[in-house]
């Protein structure tokens, strides 16, 4: 009989259990369905009131897409409070076409240039974002900036582009 013919069974269970911890040790790391995604978001804004803008525009990076987003907030005054709001993105993948959602829950809009002389004014537009449908919380980040030219004495506004980040957890 072989030497090798009879194992012992606590050798045998010694074997299996290196074997298996040198299969798990390398075991590449499962991807996370989680994982942060961030896409980069370009727009314009087509609506603006006194406590509210509305956005559109289109995303490239880990969701591309078409974006909307209607941001409310406390009065401009030099800044702002972000107080509600939604954002929906249509993004595909392969042949998917899903339409995730969140609404904003915060965030802040910062004066980053006035605008002297009614020059264009840019603004830091930060809002945190909580899912509502299909999408993780996550972060709205841009640039919002307010082109402006006198017109009959007056300094107006007559165009409003966004350029940023759309981030998740």
């Amino acid at each position: 009989m072989s030497r090798f013919a009879t194992i012992r069974p606590v050798g045998l269970a010694v074997a299996l259990l290196v074997a298996v911890s040198v299969a798990v040790a390398l075991t590449p790391p499962a991807r996370s369905a989680s994982r942060p995604q961030v896409t980069d978001v370009k727009g314009i804004e087509i609506v603006a009131h006194h406590t509210q803008g509305t956005f559109v525009g289109y995303g490239t990076g880990s969701l591309p897409g078409e974006w909307t987003a209607v941001v409310d907030h406390t009065p401009l005054s030099p800044n702002a409070k972000i107080t509600g709001g939604t954002l929906r993105l249509v993004t595909t993948r392969g042949d998917a076409t899903r339409t995730l959602g969140a609404r904003f829950t915060g965030g802040s809009i910062t004066n980053t240039n006035p605008g002297a002389g009614c020059t264009n004014q840019t603004f830091r537009v930060v809002g945190r974002l909580t899912p509502f449908s299909g999408y993780r919380s996550g972060t709205f980040s841009v640039t919002l900036t307010h082109y402006r030219h006198t017109f009959l004495g007056s300094c107006v506004s007559y165009f409003a582009t966004t350029v940023g980040t759309l981030a998740t957890a």
